[in-house]
This record gives C-alpha cells, sequence and structure tokens, in this order.
C-alpha cells in the first residue's frame, strides 16, 4: 500500500478522472465530484502520509499553487517563508502546573478580547487593557514555568 503508485492513486485519484497533470502537477479536474467518488475514503487511506505521500518539490509547490488558484502565488510565498522564518511550537512533555489554575481563566479572557481587539478604533488602547487583564489572571505565571521548563529540557 506504500508504494508509489498506490499512495499517489491514494492522493490524487484517477488520472483523467479525477485530476490531469499538468508539467508533472495533479490538478483537479472537479473538487466536487473528487469529493463523492473518493472523499469519503481517502482521509483513512491517507493517515498513511500524513496527508499526501512524498512528492518532489516542484510539484509539492505546483500543487500548492493550483490547490489555492488566484492566491497560488501568495500561498508559495507564504510557504517559503514558513519555511525559513517561523519557529516551530514546543512540545511540553510535562504539565504545566501554572496552565493547570489559570487557563480555564485566561480562555475566556481570550475570547472575551478576540474580537474587540479585530473591531476597536482604539487598537493601542485595547491591546494595554487586555495585556493588563491577562498579566492579572495569571500568563505571567505561565510564562515563568513554561521559560523555566524550556531552559532546562529543550535549550541544550
Amino acid at each position: 500500500m506504500a508504494g508509489s503508485d498506490v499512495s499517489w492513486t491514494m492522493a490524487f485519484g484517477i488520472e483523467g478522472e479525477h485530476y490531469d497533470l499538468e508539467n508533472g502537477v495533479p490538478i483537479a479536474k472537479d473538487t466536487d465530484y473528487n469529493t463523492k467518488t473518493m472523499g469519503y475514503v481517502m482521509g483513512d487511506l491517507r493517515l498513511l502520509f500524513n496527508t499526501i505521500p512524498p512528492l518532489s518539490k516542484e510539484i509539492e509547490m505546483g500543487t500548492l499553487k493550483a490547490q489555492y488558484g488566484e492566491f497560488g502565488d501568495l500561498a508559495l510565498a507564504s510557504s517559503a517563508m514558513a519555511g525559513t522564518d517561523a519557529v516551530p511550537e514546543v512540545l511540553f512533555d510535562k504539565q504545566i502546573e501554572a496552565e493547570v489554575e489559570y487557563l480555564p481563566e485566561l480562555s475566556k479572557t481570550y475570547d472575551k478580547y478576540w474580537v474587540e481587539l479585530i473591531m476597536t478604533n482604539d487598537f493601542e488602547s485595547a491591546w494595554q487593557e487586555f495585556q493588563k487583564e491577562i498579566a492579572a489572571k495569571g500568563i505571567l505565571e505561565i510564562q515563568k514555568e513554561r521559560t523555566a521548563y524550556y531552559n532546562e529540557y529543550v535549550k541544550k
């Protein structure tokens, strides 16, 4: 099942029916049809590769560009930026006790300010208010504990 021909078919379907090749890049013919004929099972089959099988850089970039249509060039630029400038998320393999204590209330505060920070006419003032409120509700303790964890286990 992990052979390149099988994995390609699991990811893109049947050439001529689900996609056409343009410069080696599979371009979907009809996404609604693809969803009806193979969408119900493809998610499970793609688990082997975490969505799609390994592809050459050219095909990967061509597929990404085609997927986003008129925004394809922006998708390529975003992908390139993420590949060079993004900072990977640190995964904590131990419970952060401050999160257990403070995160439920902080989550409510984040939800409260989410729309307000987007819609406000005075962002700087709303941002300062938000910062004060989350500081009062424990964000600094969470940051302190996460920093200690990072310095001890990740930074090495």
